[in-house]
């Protein structure tokens, strides 16, 4: 074998992963359009006869049938889980080398032959160990996520194969996005998952304020894009790159003059204010809450926790390479705006009664509190932001799971209100017992795996901040707590409605979710292996 096929090999081992799930997901995008194409053309009277004709009776009475085009549209999700586990066991099994607990990714020894004949791929993407570990816990998610919403997606009538195509290709632009180290491409990647997210607010286009949020999203999401667009614009028109590697290294190896370098840190502020936006930072944190109430709980799930780790990771990749902060007029405006953001969160969580309000300003409070530690500027400090990152992930997706298949028979909804909860310990004991030790581990209380995150959290703080900025964050942590008492009150101690009657849960949602308790119980015993994991990643970023 010559030396261009090998060269040509190892380029794709790293990403081939990548390459099968875009075909794949062809195929499956291909195969349900004829299922739905065929289902409208035989239930039409004017397509019929030539559709019979063409096909056999059999054939066309079973696309005649709902019932049978139910079961096609249930084959095509499992089908759809199918891949998804089969695209995280194949990233487990090729990547991780269980002998030696090693993560396996080529390295190039002919840098120079490979820029000169794939320069712009290699510019494009980059694969590391860390990018592997975060696809990994982002595709589990979404395995656990869909294997629960089966009968949900039912229940609320989206379960079509539009929605399985714009899970399945939002999947594929998170995992091209945690790869990406050009700002182009970053920029145009993230702008087709917030597209995705647009569409998913508006699939209940029956409900007007479903309507209005995704509107207000997209004109918000157009201003800050914009925003973010120029700041990339005049980072390539002072150096003539966007590649995040080739950045860091110009500048630190360059001496840059004053107005350059006041040019520089104007496009870091106009590319920030896009990622805070993004990222839910005060003052760009209204519309947040609005966009989780609208949403069906199954794409809050998505919003919260799959897309915000897959957007937070690129944004803790790009601070570490070209947004680390010099400028002392910067770093006051981001601390000031970290700050904000704890105390606003803090404050508006305590007269919140809608857990999906509740949850987006537990989202908005941890931004705050990660972009506090990360203006640290230092090693540890950046390992507690991805430890306290992957707990408050599967505290927070754990709690929502648990939340979502709670539906209100008499009110024919699904749970959105604490106070809909009232009495739940009578009705449920052992389901009320899962979502109790969830939501612990949500709120970090001492004992629980968040609660070790928020105390590094606070011990890196005070090395690096004055130690009253860290008795005001515990302060406002406190605020965080109202909604944990406030809901264990609820459920413990009110009397139930007499109307509040739930749907009983399925046997497999039970198992499960009994799963994911035990997963909450031991996440917090192996502590220390998830602290490994989270150096790890930082080491390897």
């Amino acid at each position: 074998m010559n030396k261009l096929n090998i060269t040509t090999f190892e380029l794709l081992f790293n990403y081939y992963s990548e390459i099968l799930l875009f075909f794949i997901l062809i195929i499956f995008f291909i195969y349900l359009c004829f299922i739905y194409f065929v289902y409208n053309k035989t239930n039409s009277n004017e397509f019929s006869n030539k559709f019979n004709n063409k096909f056999s009776n059999k054939f066309s009475n079973n696309f005649n049938n709902k019932k049978s085009y139910k079961n096609i549209l249930k084959l095509s999700y499992i089908l759809f889980l199918i891949i998804i586990i089969s695209f995280f066991l194949f990233d487990l099994l090729t990547y991780i080398d269980f002998s030696n607990n090693n993560i396996i990714i080529l390295q190039y020894n002919n840098k120079e032959y490979l820029y000169n004949n794939y320069g712009n791929l290699i510019n494009l993407f980059n694969k590391t160990e860390s990018d592997v570990l975060i696809k990994l816990f982002i595709n589990f998610l979404l395995i656990i996520l869909f294997v629960l919403s089966y009968d949900y997606l039912i229940n609320i009538k989206m379960f079509n194969y539009q929605y399985i195509l714009i899970i399945g290709f939002n999947l594929l632009i998170i995992n091209l996005l945690i790869i990406c180290v050009d700002l182009f491409l970053f920029f145009i990647l993230v702008e087709i998952q917030a597209f995705t997210f647009i569409i998913l607010t508006t699939i209940n286009f029956k409900n007007q304020f479903s309507s209005e949020s995704s509107l207000k999203y997209f004109i918000l999401n157009s201003i800050s894009s914009t925003i973010m667009l120029s700041g990339i614009i005049l980072f390539y028109g002072l150096y003539g790159i966007t590649n995040i590697y080739d950045l860091k290294y110009l500048l630190y190896y360059l001496n840059i003059s004053n107005n350059i370098l006041s040019l520089h840190y104007i496009a870091v502020f106009f590319t920030l204010i896009g990622f805070l936006f993004k990222l839910y930072i005060a003052p760009f944190h209204f519309w947040i809450s609005d966009i989780y109430n609208a949403n069906y709980m199954i794409n809050t799930v998505i919003i919260s926790t799959i897309g915000y780790i897959s957007l937070f990771y690129v944004f803790f990749k790009f601070y570490i390479y070209i947004f680390n902060i010099n400028n002392f007029e910067m770093y006051y405006v981001l601390l000031l705006l970290s700050l904000m953001t704890i105390v606003i969160s803090g404050v508006c969580v305590m007269f919140e009664s809608n857990i999906k309000k509740i949850m987006a300003y537990s989202s908005t409070f941890t931004s705050g509190l990660l972009l506090f530690n990360l203006l640290n500027n230092e090693y540890i400090s950046n390992i507690n932001v991805i430890f306290y990152l992957i707990n408050y992930i599967v505290n927070i997706f754990i709690f929502l799971i648990l939340i979502m298949p709670l539906y209100i028979n008499d009110k024919k909804t699904y749970l959105d209100n604490v106070e809909n909860l009232n009495g739940f310990y009578k009705k449920n004991p052992i389901y009320c017992i899962y979502i109790t030790i969830s939501l612990l581990g949500c709120v970090g209380i001492p004992g629980t795996s968040l609660f070790f995150s928020k105390l590094f959290i606070f011990l890196s703080s005070i090395d690096g901040f004055d130690i009253n900025f860290v008795y005001f964050i515990m302060l406002c942590t406190s605020g965080i707590f109202t909604y944990l008492l406030r809901i264990l009150i609820n459920m413990y101690f009110k009397k139930s409605n007499k109307f509040n009657s739930f749907r009983k849960i399925n046997n497999i949602n039970y198992f499960i979710c009994f799963f994911l308790i035990i997963l909450v119980c031991l996440f917090i015993f192996y502590q220390p292996y998830v602290y490994y994991l989270s150096e790890f990643i930082v080491s390897n970023i």
